[in-house]
């Protein structure tokens, strides 16, 4: 299995997006990899149907095999030069991505599950991923984040209890 990031990402983006997915693969067993030929990381989709799709997995792509297609811009949204600066935090976006992508490899090489299965199957594989691969680094997060998130929690849950009522 081969990367290739596009070189509108490199000029575009200091990330070093060929190494944080090589250290991310580390976490995902080699068998749920297999007969995957690419990792291709794009800044935007030249087919605007898939306009809003943050990676898509290809059974086959050009002349090539299985491929995972990774869009930056998608991932990042509006604020990806803040992202990018902040520790973690990009490579995080790209975890949750890619790793949903490798789920859908898996499940269709490996398990055959079924299409009303498919995403929620690949969401389930990401957070599994998701966990083993920054358990680690948990309480930098936590010291990090905490005041950011913490708080936005609580206003998500006070708004989930008084919602907007229609005049």
């Amino acid at each position: 299995m081969k990367i290739r990031v596009d070189s509108s990402v490199k000029t575009y983006y200091q990330f070093d997006f060929e190494r944080s997915i090589n250290q991310l693969l580390k976490v995902v067993p080699p068998d749920h990899l297999r007969d995957l030929d690419w990792i291709l990381v794009v800044r935007t989709w030249k087919d605007k149907s898939v306009a809003s799709a943050r990676g898509l997995h290809y059974e086959r792509y050009g002349e090539g095999g299985p491929t995972i297609v990774l869009c930056v811009d998608a991932i990042f949204g509006p604020f990806a030069r803040i992202f990018e600066r902040l520790p973690l935090l990009p490579k995080m976006f790209l975890a949750e991505v890619l790793f949903h992508e490798i789920g859908h490899h898996h499940q269709r090489y490996l398990h055959g599950i079924q299409k009303s299965q498919r995403e929620g199957d690949a969401k389930s594989y990401s957070k599994e991923m998701f966990r083993k691969a920054f358990r680690p680094y948990r309480w930098q997060l936590y010291l990090l984040y905490g005041p950011i998130v913490l708080p936005w929690k609580l206003i998500q849950s006070v708004r989930r209890l008084f919602p907007k009522t229609q005049p």
